[in-house]
């Protein structure tokens, strides 16, 4: 799962480098939009990923016949949204057009019923990842990533424009999850029980303070974007954008950290031992990785944007140091947030909540050029991540933070 995981993130580096580069910096900006639309609308399915797993794990569903009658309800609801939610999009899509800031509005119109593919996707993994099908999964991962990049590059070159760069994105959800499906019933054998299972309900509830912590992380890390493609012109947006997508480096390595800070400090306060050291070296490991980061970010902006991107993208280079040192409180914030939430607080999401409307509200007032979107992002993210690591702090058990690791 670490591999795949790695590989997927370097697969959607070439993804952002290569797109950028075909489409040039307006179109580019809109494909980011959408993209980011994408990823908050699914994060809730992240988070069912996650809650799927936990009690396919402990065994609340049963296993093979009737753990497939359970998948398949699961399913149900989501397969029916899609088809509702893509024929609403197709009648709405100069509206959603609107919403998203783009013009292309056969674009727009992807972005629900793509959400449905990855909720989809979300429930089978967690699924099969709580079943032990591992390598099936991770596999998945990695197929997914490498379709995002074939699927839309081979729609772009039919002509299809930023629609067919993106559409690449939800068709290869989809073929993953068919995929994964057709595992699920090798492994598991025909549905059986079908009528007793439990709804998608019952999973959603155990799982809804991971649904909200996790959607207003992404809508911090990606909430900029969203704005600058309404706010800026469309090249300075596609600029922008670009810069915004190098900052987040780190963004991606705290993703990873989770996987790890998650169990080991739920594990460690079952225990009655000291779960904040989990975090302690999370958070290190952050630090130790952001010094030569932030170094290149703040000595060699136009070189890294020009030489990653291209030419044209270099102008943004006033906004990637403190896109950058913000994208790191963000990592912070966010490794804060799981370590909360596997010592079941949930009461950090007013956190969240105050500083995604802080963060609308300054880029909206003071947002007018690249440097001056990148210190309202900083400004955020600095008292954000202050108040959440002091949060985390004070959660800890008595005896936590003395006995953490240095």
């Amino acid at each position: 799962m670490a591999v795949a995981s790695l590989t997927a993130n370097a697969l959607a580096i070439v993804f952002t480098v290569v797109f950028a580069r075909v489409l040039g910096e307006e179109d580019y900006g809109s494909l980011a939009a959408l993209t980011s639309w994408l990823l908050i609308l699914g994060v809730p399915g992240s988070a069912l990923q996650v809650a799927a797993a936990r009690d396919v794990a402990a065994g609340r569903y049963g296993d093979g016949p009737e753990l497939a009658a359970v998948t398949r309800r699961w399913l149900r609801p989501v397969i029916l949204a899609a088809v509702v939610l893509t024929l609403v999009s197709v009648a709405a899509r100069e509206p959603l057009g609107a919403i998203t800031g783009v013009d292309q509005v056969w674009a727009a119109a992807l972005v629900l019923p793509g959400a449905c593919a990855w909720f989809a996707l979300c429930l089978l993994r967690g699924v099969l990842q709580g079943a032990g099908a591992i390598g099936a999964v991770a596999w998945s991962i990695v197929g997914e990533a490498l379709g995002r990049v074939v699927c839309g590059l081979a729609l772009l070159v039919t002509g299809a424009g930023v629609a067919g760069a993106f559409a690449g994105t939800p068709l290869s959800f989809t073929i993953a999850a068919v995929a994964l499906l057709a595992v699920l019933q090798q492994r598991m054998g025909r549905p059986q029980g079908d009528e007793a299972t439990p709804a998608l309900h019952r999973l959603a509830a155990g799982a809804w303070s991971a649904i909200i912590a996790l959607t207003l992380l992404m809508a911090l890390q990606s909430l900029d974007v969203i704005i600058a493609k309404h706010e800026l012109p469309d090249d300075e947006a596609g600029s922008y954008t670009a810069a915004a997508v190098a900052a987040k480096v780190l963004i991606w390595v705290a993703i990873g950290l989770a996987v790890y800070v998650v169990p080991e400090a739920s594990r460690r306060a079952a225990r009655g031992d000291a779960p904040f050291g989990a975090l302690a070296q999370a958070l290190g490991a952050i630090g130790l990785l952001a010094v030569p980061v932030l170094l290149i970010f703040f000595a060699a902006p136009e070189q890294l944007l020009r030489a990653g991107f291209g030419e044209e993208y270099a102008d943004a280079a006033p906004a990637l140091f403190p896109l950058g040192t913000a994208m790191t409180l963000l990592a912070c914030c966010y490794l804060a947030g799981q370590y909360l939430l596997a010592l079941r607080h949930w009461t950090f999401l007013f956190i969240l909540g105050t500083a995604l409307t802080a963060e609308l509200a300054g880029l909206l007032a003071f947002g007018d050029g690249f440097r001056s979107f990148g210190l309202v992002v900083l400004a955020v993210q600095s008292v954000c991540a202050l108040v959440m690591l002091g949060f985390a702090v004070r959660a800890a058990p008595k005896g936590a933070i003395a006995e953490a690791p240095v």
